[in-house]
């Protein structure tokens, strides 16, 4: 199976606040957004093709922006931001051998990420594409960066013994001082000792109607789309160094890296999750 490198590329003013209560990182509905345009834009809409994302930089600008005066100079109702600089490497992967490197570089122009725009690194005019078919040689030649993986699990366990999901993400994420002085929450190390570097992510949304019910409205961005109310969903995502990956005795192939849609009609829960490489070559993307 065949993915494409995309990057890396600066983001001047990424958002970094995908959900009410989550906030310090892009969510990755947005970037699932980007990856949506980009597909469609290459005549495969809503292929629902899995992505990674490798941060190599991220300093969160100081200040947030204040809502500007509407017309009679009184302030909005315009919720605050809080934006910063992000340089990046997205790795899509393409199961159905549907795409062409050309198309992927001619379809990147006026897209953005996480509502910021996509600036080549250095004295490249554009964004730079590559093909690939090992996962770890990709991820090695690329500049040092931290993958983002799908923790799910570790909101499992933490809502195995919460009270409710706020709480299950309270436990994961209050830090305490253990003996050393040091910082940590109760899920800061794994069952191997190993540090966690955790991060709450807006993952997709909760319906607040029925999905059959959907229906197109208007004042919505596409008149032509079925509209719904929803709510965000966070989650719990750990970056992890892309170089440590690459070059671990297992590999990167069975990490949970590559995010893609998951639809639960019963629950009406729309979300992404992560799947690892080996387990998309194997059984392809889901329904």
């Amino acid at each position: 199976m065949k993915g494409f490198s995309i990057g890396p590329f600066d983001c001047p003013t990424v958002a970094l606040d995908g959900a009410y209560i989550a906030t310090g990182f892009p969510s990755m509905t947005a970037i699932a957004g980007l990856v949506d345009a980009l597909t469609n834009r290459c005549g495969t809409p809503a292929a629902n093709a899995p992505f990674a994302i490798v941060v190599h930089d991220l300093q969160v600008h100081p200040g947030r922006p204040k809502p500007k005066a509407d017309s009679k100079a009184e302030p909005t109702e315009a919720v605050e931001r809080t934006r910063g600089r992000m340089r990046a490497t997205l790795l899509m992967l393409d199961p159905e051998d549907a795409w062409l490197t050309s198309q992927i570089q001619d379809a990147l122009p006026g897209l953005r990420f996480a509502g910021s725009v996509m600036q080549a690194v250095g004295k490249r005019p554009e964004v730079r594409v590559r093909e690939f078919d090992d996962l770890g040689k990709a991820l090695r030649a690329l500049a040092p960066g931290h993958l983002i993986l799908d923790r799910g699990d570790i909101l499992d366990r933490a809502l195995a013994i919460a009270r409710d999901p706020l709480d299950a993400l309270l436990d994961v994420f209050a830090l305490q001082k253990d003996d050393q002085e040091r910082w940590q929450s109760a899920y800061s190390f794994s069952e191997d000792g190993e540090f966690q570097a955790l991060l709450p992510v807006s993952v997709g949304y909760q319906c607040l109607e029925p999905l059959e019910d959907a229906t197109t409205r208007s004042g919505t961005r596409c008149p032509t789309t079925p509209h719904v109310f929803a709510e965000g969903i966070v989650s719990v995502a750990e970056a992890r160094s892309s170089r440590k990956v690459s070059r671990s005795a297992n590999g990167p192939a069975a990490l949970p890296a590559f995010w893609s849609w998951s639809s639960h009609p019963d629950t009406a829960v729309i979300h992404l999750t992560g799947r690892s490489f080996a387990a998309i070559s194997s059984e392809g993307i889901p329904a």
